[in-house]
C-alpha cells in the first residue's frame, strides 16, 4: 500500500527527506522558486523514481500575484499589508 504525504511549505526539504526515509512518497509544495529548485536538485533520484513530486506553487484564498517577502537570511514568510521592514524584499510568484 502506497503511503502519500503532503509537505506544505517544504522549505529546505528536512521533513520531506524524513518522510521518504519512513518509506512514504511525498508531494512537496514550496512557493519560493529558489527553494523549489533546490528541492528538485537535492532529491533528483527520488523524483526520477516517482517517490517525490515538487510543486512550485503558492496556496492562498486569493488568485493572481501573491506578495511574498524573503528575508536576507533566506527565510520566506507571508507578511500582512503594512508589515514590511527594511530586512525584506518582495518578489512576485508569477515569475
Amino acid at each position: 500500500m502506497r503511503r502519500l504525504i503532503d509537505d506544505i511549505g517544504a522549505h529546505d526539504g528536512s521533513d520531506t527527506g524524513f518522510q521518504m526515509s519512513k518509506r512514504c512518497d511525498v508531494i512537496a509544495v514550496e512557493a519560493d522558486p529558489a527553494l523549489a529548485a533546490a528541492l528538485s536538485e537535492r532529491f533528483a533520484n527520488q523524483i526520477a523514481k516517482g517517490r517525490l513530486t515538487v510543486l512550485n506553487v503558492a496556496i492562498s484564498d486569493c488568485s493572481g500575484a501573491l506578495p511574498r517577502f524573503l528575508s536576507r537570511e533566506g527565510r520566506s514568510r507571508r507578511v500582512a499589508c503594512g508589515d514590511l521592514h527594511s530586512g525584506c524584499f518582495e518578489f512576485d510568484l508569477r515569475g
